[in-house]
């Protein structure tokens, strides 16, 4: 009577059976954990912006004339950048924001935790409404356009006179600083991101 046992072809196919599933699993584990990740870069910046902004106002008073090159001073990042090919291409089909530059009117800081932060250097708030704001780009993994980064991790966000922020798809319609106008663009805030 021979022992009780697995034969080889039923191994076989246990491990094939595993090894689907698994194809299946991973990228989903690894693509959920990256979104977190970016989740968390994100509202650590966002904190970082509603301080620095918190902290001018104390020392200078909120002012229609205020640009966010003013809240500069008060960030931690590691280097400026002039790069014009940052790769910000959101991964909704309503807003794919494409190649992010960094030259001209816009700044771009590389934070210390990696992070690309992207603004306009001469744009106010240009009125003291409840409408009035800054956006402000935030790419977690700061990646180069043409490195491979097209589902991208960039988000943009509104910094309010107020000193409220939102997300893109949160601002209301009729946001707008002395330059631009947006608001109430809905799906342009990426699926990795919310506020919980």
């Amino acid at each position: 009577m021979g022992k009780p046992g697995f034969t080889l072809a039923e191994l076989l196919i246990a491990l094939l059976i595993l090894g689907v599933i698994a194809t299946f699993t991973i990228p989903k584990v690894l693509n959920s954990q990256a979104g977190s990740q970016s989740k968390s870069v994100a509202k650590e910046v966002v904190g970082m912006v509603s301080g620095a902004y918190q902290a001018y106002v104390q020392e200078n008073a909120a002012n229609a004339g205020m640009t966010m090159a003013d809240l500069t001073p008060y960030f931690n990042y590691v280097r400026t950048s002039t790069v014009g090919t940052y790769d910000g291409v959101s991964n909704t089909s309503t807003c794919a924001y494409g190649a992010v530059d960094c030259v001209g009117s816009h700044g771009c800081l590389v934070l210390h935790n990696g992070t690309l932060f992207r603004y306009d250097r001469t744009a106010t708030f240009g009125g003291t409404g409840s409408n009035r704001a800054h956006w402000f780009f935030v790419d977690p993994d700061a990646k180069l356009s043409g490195s491979g980064n097209t589902a991208g991790r960039g988000a943009y966000f509104s910094l309010f006179y107020s000193g409220r922020i939102s997300d893109w798809d949160k601002s209301p319609a009729g946001t707008q600083n002395d330059s631009e106008n947006w608001g109430a663009s809905s799906g342009c805030t990426p699926s990795w991101f919310s506020w919980d």
